[in-house]
């Protein structure tokens, strides 16, 4: 099942760019502190698995990162540990002359606070996360995204 994460991880996985400043307040956007550096997506989409435990992975980017949390069995709010190889997450980045370096989730969590219908009839979930992938330290995350579920 991890293996099938990390095929995922690597399928929704694109370029994108680090911003300095302030993390901004969310709506349907995602932010973290990634090393030392503050850094906000400019997008963020959700994506649905139906079947069996239905899964959910929130893609977020900016001009050269994006940032992947994929939850395998999502059951609604709560606490969901990246030491299980059900869920992942990873922080990838574009350097010049290296390409992409990805960076994925060796331990941390990703914590649902709020699932909701929106005033636009829209599923929101909220929630926070945190992850060590590699040497880069992604913490102080926060997300707030919509989707439909039809």
């Amino acid at each position: 099942m991890k293996k099938l994460s990390f095929i995922l991880l690597g399928f929704v996985i694109v370029l994108g760019a680090c911003q300095k400043g302030s993390i901004p307040q969310l709506k349907h956007a995602m932010s973290a502190k990634v090393g030392k550096e503050l850094w906000s997506s400019s997008h963020s989409d959700v994506s649905l698995q139906q079947g069996v435990g239905t899964g959910i992975t929130i893609v977020a980017d900016s001009a050269d990162t994006k940032c992947v949390l994929s939850i395998g069995k999502y059951t609604g709010p709560g606490t969901y540990s990246l030491v299980n190889p059900e869920n992942a997450a990873a922080f990838t980045n574009t350097v010049s002359g290296a390409g992409n370096i990805t960076h994925t989730a060796s331990s941390g969590k990703i914590v649902v606070t709020d699932n909701f219908l929106n005033a636009e009839g829209m599923t929101e979930i909220k929630g926070t996360f945190e992850f060590l992938g590699d040497t880069l330290s992604v913490v102080n995350g926060a997300f707030d995204v919509s989707f439909n579920l039809d």
